[in-house]
């Protein structure tokens, strides 16, 4: 069953908190990535090389920057490549930190795949906008 969503333009409040818009890229390298970063970059790095892409998990301790390594890996290869990202999270907090974090890193996606949407979506009560309707296929 695939589904597809079909969502309005976002309203300047909706903008302002759960939407991002980045229409144009520059040249910005980011803070560099400390050394066990840099560990599961590279490891990232050559299973997306080998093109198999079925899923995967990244495992950092408490702290140790699965936001900004996930964040960084997705600008410079998937979403460079065209794909699209679902992030999903188990807390209402941590949709709010990648969004901040995809505001840092987003110059590092290749300039030709602008525009990149983001939009967040809570489970919390009254987040979810009615407006949107879902079409599901079968």
């Amino acid at each position: 069953m695939a589904g597809i969503f079909k969502m309005p333009s976002p309203s300047n409040e909706e903008k302002s908190d759960y939407y991002r818009e980045y229409a144009s890229s520059i040249n910005h390298k980011g803070p560099d990535p400390a050394p066990h970063q840099q560990a599961a970059l590279t490891e990232m790095v050559e299973w997306y090389k080998q093109g198999k892409n079925l899923g995967g998990i990244l495992v950092l301790s408490t702290g140790g920057g699965k936001s900004f390594v996930a964040i960084r890996f997705l600008c410079r290869h998937p979403l460079s490549d065209g794909y699209r990202i679902l992030w999903l999270a188990h807390t209402q907090y941590l949709p709010k930190q990648a969004l901040e974090a995809f505001d840092k890193t987003i110059p590092q996606v290749d300039k030709t795949k602008m525009p990149i949407k983001v939009r967040v979506v809570l489970g919390a009560a009254r987040h979810f906008n009615s407006r949107w309707k879902c079409d599901f296929r079968i």
